[in-house]
């Protein structure tokens, strides 16, 4: 049977496509469904349960009745599934911010979860890529969503992944650890009318101390520096272009 959507939706569900709906909200209603004369048809229900959501609670009741969709609604069949959720080690989703020129190739990458999981990537809650790493091309400021789902017990997670759209990024810091000499390699995009005012790269301890700070004064700008009176630990190297943060990136002190 084709479900489709439309005409078929009642209160508290939405249709995701490839005959699938999704619950969300108490007494929800999937209405209109014709069957004839001695057709049946097959409903799978899968739960999810939220990493984020988790309670003590460990059963839970979920009930599925059939009405006849004439006057009065009688109740023609039915079932209680009984639902229980063992203990087990929360995970979280996450997934890695990217900065990029216009219409340059990106990846973007979840962490993964130490278990088996399948990992969707949505945009605008439309599912375009399935597992850990999604390539795409960077085309305008955008925010992708992930969900990570454990196969062993269906708990998931969600978090975003942003993709910016910036003047100029940190190309390369290398080597990366270092104990004396660090090569910065800036970039910036379309400077046609100049380098923008106020544009600079600033290294700052992990406490947020400023420890250099130096103008960009060229669209592809190659500073080398000798890093070797820093105290050892880890650093953040940050571009900013015409005043805005373009980019970020970290490198370590030995």
């Amino acid at each position: 049977m084709d479900f489709g959507g439309g005409r078929m939706l009642g209160g508290g569900i939405t249709y995701k496509g490839d005959n699938q709906f999704l619950i969300t909200s108490v007494n929800a209603q999937l209405c209109n469904l014709t069957f004839y004369p001695e057709e049946t048809g097959l409903l799978s229900l899968t739960f999810n349960f939220l990493t984020r959501k988790k309670t003590a609670k460990e059963e839970y009741g979920f009930h599925v009745v059939q009405t006849h969709g004439g006057i009065g609604g009688e109740v023609i069949g039915g079932e209680l599934y009984h639902v229980i959720t063992p203990p087990r080690t929360l995970f979280y989703a996450e997934a890695n911010d990217v900065y990029a020129f216009m219409d340059e190739p990106i990846t973007l990458v979840a962490q993964d979860i130490g278990e088996e999981a399948i990992y969707r990537w949505y945009d605008d809650n439309v599912l375009v890529w399935e597992g850990k790493e999604f390539e795409t091309i960077a085309l305008r400021n955008k925010t992708y969503k992930l969900e990570v789902t454990a196969v062993s017990d269906g708990y998931k997670d969600y978090t975003t992944a942003m993709v910016r759209i910036v003047p100029g990024k940190i190309e390369e810091l290398f080597p990366n650890p270092t104990s004396g000499d660090l090569t910065i390699v800036c970039i910036m995009n379309n400077v046609t009318g100049g380098i923008p005012p106020n544009s600079f790269i600033r290294i700052t301890n992990s406490i947020g101390v400023i420890q250099n700070t130096f103008p960009i004064t060229a669209a592809t700008l190659i500073t080398n520096l000798n890093v070797s009176n820093y105290i050892t630990g880890a650093y953040t190297v940050t571009l900013f272009c015409g005043g805005q943060i373009a980019d970020v990136k970290t490198f370590v002190k030995n």
